[in-house]
């Protein structure tokens, strides 16, 4: 039996063979800084998230697990923030989740970066405009997850909000110049491996833009949203495996 929480790249011993259902979670995107002028930073992209059954594993196989990727700096400010970093179980990849797009970078900086999740895209001045990152990255089929919203620039120039980062179940909220709210996050999806029903790899939400003061970042993926693991669970071995 394998009951320990491990976290790196390892080798895991296993019985000559068996049938394994997997849920495997890739590192999430980081988030886009804020920047002056009331521009919020995009949500970063969930990490790629693969499951299903009947996997045959023989021998000893390998577990990879991602990190989550950096956010951008507010100073000097990056136009994107660090993709997440692929997990992988056996011959299972899930790719790491696109980063955020920093408010008030004109394109091509101004559009998340495309990975299991994509990044949203950072808050513009009208008549910018930035546009919709790709999820699946890895073209999984089913997909391992869905593109990061994009923003349209307020004419007032006020509350230029960031997009979401996409989740492994929908798409990343727009982010409107003007609007109530920032981009959400897309949503993730249930899986009860652990024991317990989880959501895991929901996207970040866009950062607010603000009047009086400069944008601020997109929200980190934290909690089991930023989580890479992997989860084996076959003949009543369960291995996680995860990075906060």
């Amino acid at each position: 039996m394998i009951s320990n929480v491990i976290a790196g790249l390892i080798n895991v011993p296993v019985p000559p063979t068996i049938t394994a259902d997997y849920l495997v979670v890739a590192g999430a995107g980081g988030s886009g800084c804020g920047q002056g002028n009331n521009r919020g930073g995009g949500g970063g992209g969930a990490g790629g998230f693969r499951t299903s059954t009947g996997l045959t594993l023989t021998g000893s196989f390998t577990i990879t697990v991602g990190a989550g990727g950096a956010g951008t700096p507010t100073s000097p400010a990056t136009p994107k923030a660090s993709n997440g970093s692929n997990s992988v179980l056996s011959s299972i990849s899930a790719s790491g989740g696109g980063g955020g797009s920093s408010g008030g970078f004109l394109a091509p900086g101004a559009t998340g970066a495309n990975g299991g999740s994509g990044g949203g895209a950072g808050g513009q001045d009208s008549p910018n405009n930035g546009g919709t990152s790709s999820g699946n990255t890895g073209g999984y089929s089913p997909v391992e997850g869905y593109g990061g919203g994009s923003t349209n620039g307020s004419t007032s120039g006020n509350n230029q909000h960031g997009a979401g980062g996409g989740g492994s179940s929908s798409v990343g909220g727009n982010g409107i110049g003007g609007a109530a709210n920032p981009g959400a996050g897309g949503s993730g999806t249930s899986n009860s491996y652990s024991g317990s029903a989880v959501t895991y790899a929901t996207g970040g939400t866009g950062g607010r833009g603000n009047v009086t003061a400069a944008g601020v970042a997109g929200t980190a993926n934290t909690g089991n949203v930023r989580k890479a693991l992997v989860v084996l669970a076959a003949m009543l071995v369960l291995t996680v495996v995860q990075v906060l």
